[in-house]
């Protein structure tokens, strides 16, 4: 396309180049062929290439008039294809085009601008017309092969389009020229027709293709390929056909196919299309002579025609999944059987397929199909019900004629008598059962009944006191269940409203301590069909839980009481007077200390549990005393304490591992002490009880501290002088008095003592500059 481009673009200045290629110019009458005209054969173009029309030279860059041709003489040069005559006159041509007459000023003299339309009548041939223009005695028609020269008096002209280009959008131009100069020209831009074939009447295996006839085709290519694959296969057909039926396709399947025509060399493109092939044509199945253990089958014919080149048609018969036989006939007979040894209900799928071989393929093709299913009757009928809690009673119907087995699961239970009516399995266990009756060959004789034997009623005590139990029951999923019962012992039956599934009801007037016997029965009309028992044991009236409480600290409270085997206690709690409860399961086994509790404030505490309780005590946290440690020697120790207005004294405790120590100080003597005879660098820790008499009323966290070490002794000793110091108090009491402040003190030591004894040596220089500061 590019080498006809430049053609295009070279204008009239390429006319002598036409002439020496073998041009003929014609076309003296309307309707000249310019068959063989192709001026510029191809050089590296593509299939389908087109220019952009932006590529075509506008009309003020035509070839200059000087080179216009000459109009061939159409009695001799045309007529001969003379190129020695057509070179000479396009050469007069050239001479005539040096007037002084420039292109420019003979259009603006000229008329308005002529016309030109663009036929394409065949695909390969498009047909030009154009209309005179005055003192135009010659016209160049430029197409996609070249140019072509025709005098005046023709106003068409047919040309052959080489098949490579059809489907290609390219530019016609219409010249006109005077004797000496270029006129004007006038351009249509047209895309070339490209064969598109049609595809019909798809069938199984095959597909009728058509398409147009292409003007001047030598042949018919026609190719097809399963769609996503790569390779073609194709087809020649003579160029006056112009439909091919395409055969030996697969079913239900997509192909893409086009047609390409020949003329003589050359190759022509086509649009592809796609068609799908027809899905094996349905058939109607039926059975036919149905016994109990056989049958037969018919088909319907099919309305397709046989593939031509089929090899075999047979028709294939399968039952469930296998094949069981081949009739290789094309289209007699339409039925077959019968097909025996099933059994009395049993249940098949039969398929019916008409398959072909073709063109020697060693796969079949399916061309039509069908599918059917058939029951077997049965003579004898069972059915089953549940009529006791492990007994199932059969029903027989049918023809008793002979004793038969009766079978559970599988499994042989018993056999029936001759016109028998019924069977009773009493050994039937709770679950799903299918019964059926066999011959004495294993071979079924009767359907196969399918019979749910209920399990006993589920049930729960779920809450039980001194003398009512709140019972739930289950039936699980026990069908036709219209009535439920409940009994204790022998006492009377007491019906549950409405029937559930599931649900609950109490049982009252047990007798404390006692074990009951409690049935619930479930009952299908008059037939009990379930059943449940459960022993329901009544709480004993317990004996009240003894608790004693005991507050160490000002924020806790111990609990202590004797526990009854592995009862689960729970400790309530409030502020006396508040209403506001807390709760919490007993942390130990008989004990519970309450944590978290404001000081010197009344708590009212219940404990309950195993159907015993406590009742409702009241229990005093005491005051909380805030002590100071004023100093620390090496052998003493001074402490501080706020006071206590109700308290008439004071008990201070200090103690280390191995030894606790206790002394009394009136509250009259103040709330300061000091504690004497300590060991030098020794951890201590100290606390202080107030009393009213011998009620303690509060107390004070332990706290600890340690003593200074000795120095070192100089290398002489000092001499002392002086009196000995004095004693200011009595000798310190050591514990085992009988007084309760040492236990009380200890305690509190026991739980004070991680927690203060890291921060003792930090705050003994603090608090003696600050009890010496107040």
């Amino acid at each position: 396309m590019r080498n006809r481009l430049a053609v295009r673009r070279a204008g009239l200045g390429m006319v002598s180049t036409f002439v020496a290629l073998g041009m003929v110019l014609g076309g003296a009458a309307v309707g000249a062929s310019a068959d063989d005209l192709n001026l510029d054969a191809p050089s590296g173009a593509t299939e389908n290439e087109a220019p952009p029309v932006e590529d075509l030279p506008p009309t003020d860059e035509l070839p200059p008039a000087e080179e216009a041709p000459v109009e061939a003489d159409a009695s001799t040069e045309a007529a001969t294809g003379d190129a020695g005559a057509s070179t000479s006159a396009i050469a007069g041509l050239k001479q005539a085009a040096s007037s002084s007459t420039a292109p420019s000023a003979r259009l603006a003299e000229l008329p308005a601008e002529p016309t030109m339309t663009v036929e394409q009548p065949a695909v390969g041939r498009i047909r030009v017309s154009w209309s005179e223009y005055p003192g135009a005695t010659t016209n160049l028609i430029w197409g996609p092969t070249g140019g072509i020269q025709v005098s005046r008096g023709s106003q068409s002209i047919d040309i052959a389009i080489p098949p490579d280009l059809w489907g290609v959008g390219t530019m016609i131009s219409v010249q006109y020229y005077s004797d000496t100069a270029f006129l004007l020209s006038a351009r249509q831009v047209v895309r070339l027709q490209a064969l598109t074939p049609s595809a019909t009447s798809p069938t199984p295996t095959s597909v009728d293709v058509t398409w147009p006839a292409v003007d001047g085709a030598t042949g018919y290519t026609v190719s097809y390929r399963k769609a996503g694959t790569a390779d073609w296969s194709g087809v020649d057909v003579a160029a006056d056909v112009t439909a091919k039926t395409l055969t030996g396709l697969q079913p239900n399947t997509g192909y893409e196919v086009k047609v390409t025509a020949t003329r003589s060399a050359d190759e022509g493109t086509s649009t592809t299309i796609a068609v799908t092939t027809g899905s094996p044509e349905p058939l109607t199945v039926s059975a036919s002579g149905v016994t109990a253990s056989a049958f037969g089958i018919t088909w319907t014919r099919p309305t397709l025609p046989l593939p031509p080149n089929r090899s075999s048609v047979e028709w294939l018969i399968g039952i469930d999944g296998q094949h069981v036989q081949a009739i290789a006939v094309e289209y007699d007979p339409t039925a077959a059987g019968p097909f025996a040894g099933y059994a009395p209900g049993s249940t098949h799928t039969v398929t019916v397929a008409l398959v072909a071989r073709l063109n020697g393929a060693p796969q079949q093709t399916t061309l039509a199909s069908g599918t059917m299913t058939v029951t077997l009757p049965i003579p004898i009928q069972v059915a089953g019900v549940q009529t006791a809690k492990t007994e199932v009673t059969l029903s027989l119907s049918g023809a008793m004629d002979t004793a038969l087995d009766v079978y559970r699961d599988d499994v042989r239970i018993g056999s029936t008598t001759v016109g028998a009516a019924t069977y009773v399995d009493s050994a039937a266990i709770a679950g799903s059962h299918r019964y059926q009756l066999k011959d004495g060959h294993g071979n079924p004789r009767s359907n196969a009944a399918t019979v749910v034997v209920n399990g006993p009623i589920r049930l729960t005590a779920d809450q039980v006191g001194t003398t009512t139990a709140e019972i739930g029951y289950s039936l699980d999923s026990i069908a036709g269940v219209t009535k439920i019962l409940w009994q204790v012992g022998t006492g009377n039956p007491v019906e549950i409203t409405p029937v559930a599934q599931h649900g609950s009801f109490t049982v009252s007037g047990l007798t404390p301590g006692s074990t009951n016997s409690l049935a619930v029965k479930a009952y299908n009309g008059k037939n009990r069909v379930a059943i449940g028992n459960l022993d329901v044991v009544a709480k004993p009236v317990a004996e009240p839980i003894e608790v004693d409480a005991t507050s160490f600290d000002a924020t806790t409270i111990d609990l202590a009481w004797n526990p009854v085997g592995d009862t689960e206690y729970v400790v309530k709690w409030a502020v006396a007077g508040s209403g506001e409860w807390a709760s919490a399961p007993a942390a130990g086994v008989g004990h519970h200390t309450i944590t978290g509790l404001l000081p010197a404030h009344a708590y009212t505490i219940r404990v309950t549990g195993g159907g015993a309780d406590s009742g409702e005590f009241t229990v005093t946290t005491l005051r909380s005393i805030t002590t100071d440690l004023i100093g620390v020697t090496l052998d003493t120790a001074t402490i501080a304490w706020d006071p206590d207005a109700d308290a008439d004294r004071y008990v201070v405790h200090w103690w280390k591992p191995g030894g606790h120590w206790t002394q009394e100080v009136s509250a009259s003597e103040g709330t300061a002490f000091v504690i004497r005879g300590l060991d030098a660098d020794t951890d201590y820790e100290f606390g202080v009880v107030a009393y009213t008499g011998k009620v303690a009323i509060g107390v004070a966290p332990a706290d600890s501290f340690r003593t200074n070490a000795a120095p070192v002794v100089p290398a002489a000793p000092l001499a002392i002088t002086g009196a000995p110091l004095a004693k200011t108090r009595s000798p310190l009491a050591k514990t085992g008095t009988d007084d309760p402040t040492g236990l009380i003190i200890a305690a509190v030591g026991l739980l004070a003592a991680g927690a203060l004894a890291a921060a003792a040596a930090s705050v003994r220089p603090t608090r003696t500059r600050a009890r010496a500061r107040r």
